[in-house]
């Protein structure tokens, strides 16, 4: 079933382009981690005694303090942010990929390391078993939601059988100038928070539903208006989209 009433999104348009590095110039991996920590889809944890950057390549970042209160399940993060100077607004610090290809953070005022974990228990959506194939990725729902001026997604809803009652959304957002561009979360109704995946994991459900539109649907601008396909039925035409915050991440 689709929702065609349009949602507005208060976050800014941000998603998953599929290159190599993000349009920062960050190495994927760590671009689409701190994407994710931003919609607060990950948390701070105090990182292994002694993890350094062991000589891997170091990329500025700022945090505000404002977003690093509000991330979820991270008390150890939260005492820190007692400790640090009250004035300080905005943290500066060093992210990189350690050895584990999972980002960390140094933050000056904030003190020791600190990794990106997925919320819940360690490996929950590290890896979705149930999507194996794009045959798996098949929505069962969908809804438009405005995430800037002129631009409109559509957030796919997909079930996800080894977790009852928790959706996989794949959201498509398409500029009239511009290619599509995705991005996937978990989305868990009941408490009203979304998880995050990594990276590889992203992409590879961003690729199979990819391969489910081309084989499927075309994803594209909405029409303008409606009308027959060359088989005779009517056209079928989605767009979809980014993250936002957590109350409208379905």
């Amino acid at each position: 079933m689709t929702d065609r009433r349009v949602q507005r999104s208060s976050s800014p348009d941000c998603a998953i382009p599929i290159a190599d590095r993000g349009p920062r110039g960050l190495p994927q991996p760590l671009d689409h981690a701190l994407a994710q920590l931003r919609r607060r889809r990950v948390r701070l944890v105090p990182a292994e005694p002694g993890s350094v950057s062991e000589g891997r390549k170091r990329y500025p970042v700022c945090l505000t303090r404002s977003l690093l209160s509000r991330i979820p399940g991270s008390p150890a993060l939260k005492d820190a942010l007692k400790g640090a100077p009250a004035t300080t607004a905005v943290f500066s610090g060093h992210a990189w990929l350690a050895a584990d290809e999972r980002p960390r953070i140094a933050l000056e005022g904030v003190g020791g390391t600190w990794r990106l974990a997925l919320p819940g228990r360690s490996g929950t959506f590290a890896a979705l078993r149930e999507i194996r194939t794009f045959r798996d990725v098949r929505p069962v729902g969908s809804r438009l939601v405005e995430v800037g001026p002129g631009v409109i997604e559509r957030r796919h809803r997909i079930p996800l059988r080894y977790h009852p009652g928790v959706w996989l959304i794949v959201a498509v957002a398409v500029r009239r100038d511009g290619p599509a561009r995705y991005d996937t979360w978990v989305w868990h109704p009941g408490r009203r928070c979304a998880t995050a995946l990594w990276w590889e994991e992203a992409r590879r459900v961003i690729d199979l539903f990819r391969d489910l539109a081309a084989s499927w649907f075309w994803v594209g601008p909405p029409p303008i208006a409606s009308g027959a396909g060359s088989n005779g039925q009517p056209s079928t035409r989605a767009t979809a989209a980014s993250g936002t915050e957590p109350s409208s991440h379905a």
